[in-house]
């Protein structure tokens, strides 16, 4: 998980790390979902999609957490 505390903004300008893509999707599915984000969160997104190099970003993975069935 990204850190706000932690975040270097003025980090190399390579492609994301599987961390900052998942936050990236995240924040994305939240606004094309009619979620407004707050201004820490708007400068976020705007500097991993910056730093991105995909045309288009991808939704969120989604995780399926499986549980056993009683049986």
């Amino acid at each position: 998980m990204i850190s706000l505390d932690a975040h270097d903004p003025v980090g190399p300008a390579t492609g994301l790390t599987p961390e900052e893509d998942a936050v990236l999707r995240r924040l994305h599915f939240f606004e094309t979902n009619g979620l407004s984000l707050a201004m820490p969160m708007q400068e976020l997104k705007a500097e991993l999609r910056a730093r991105d190099k995909r045309a288009e970003i991808r939704e969120p993975l989604n995780e399926r957490i499986l549980w056993p069935v009683a049986g």
